[in-house]
């Protein structure tokens, strides 16, 4: 297994400071004593480890990590970002009444059930226009993202309309709807942008250029590369 150590980057702590919640106080150990499980099945890409060092510096740590004899099996990013920001100690808490296999388990379980929870977008969107400017970037949020949030107004479904329904009448007035997940509508963003770059229409609306992606892939031709751009909210 490999152990928690990572290339540093961006400014460090000189003391290695830690912070955070009080209540974490005792259970900070030295991030030393601790190894990164190398069957972690989460990957954390530059996005994921920048947020949290943000968080990090912003908040401090205000959730301790899992760990079972030394190993983190919730919380490999978390650790690694703590090391990119200088820290020495980390809280932690130990998995020692499971066993290997149920740590493991958990483990797998702690970053399912956030995949399987949902956004309300309508309320993000109202907790961040109650936030100050200067803590929009600590969400996690990408700028590409928040513009188009704060832009939006959100229609809630008819309750007393079922899906197929709802969906018929919907598709007679030329509406699709369908649910993604956060990382999937980063996806369908990037896509789009691409396609408005690609044909030169900063402002395209987002279902012609959904429907030109799907074109593409009904005949099989890939849309080409080109540099992204912001995906366009149109006034309400």
């Amino acid at each position: 297994m490999a152990a928690a150590t990572t290339k540093k980057s961006g400014p460090v702590l000189a003391d290695g400071a830690w912070k955070g919640a009080a209540q974490l106080v005792p259970l900070l150990v030295p991030i030393s004593s601790l190894t990164l499980d190398a069957e972690n099945a989460r990957l954390h890409p530059e996005r994921n480890l920048a947020a949290l060092e943000r968080s990090l510096r912003e908040f401090g740590q205000n959730k301790p990590v899992v760990v079972r004899d030394g190993v983190v099996f919730a919380g490999n990013g978390l650790v690694t970002a703590a090391i990119r920001v200088g820290w020495a100690n980390i809280a932690a808490v130990d998995l020692s009444h499971l066993t290997i296999p149920q740590a493991r388990a958990f483990g797998l379980m702690d970053n399912k059930s956030g995949d399987l929870s949902e956004w309300d977008f309508q309320r993000v969107a109202d907790i961040m226009r109650e936030l100050p400017e200067d803590l929009l970037g600590i969400t996690g949020f990408e700028s590409f993202e928040i513009e188009p949030l704060l832009k939006s107004e959100f229609t809630a479904r008819d309750p007393s309309l079922n899906e197929g329904a709802e969906s018929a009448r919907d598709i007679a007035r030329g509406i699709v709807t369908f649910r993604v997940s956060l990382e999937q509508a980063i996806v369908i963003n990037e896509a789009i942008s691409r396609v408005r770059a690609q044909e030169s229409v900063a402002d395209m609306l987002e279902g012609r250029a959904l429907e030109l992606i799907c074109a593409d892939y009904l005949a099989g031709a890939p849309v080409e590369e080109a540099p992204a751009q912001p995906p366009f909210s149109p006034e309400p």
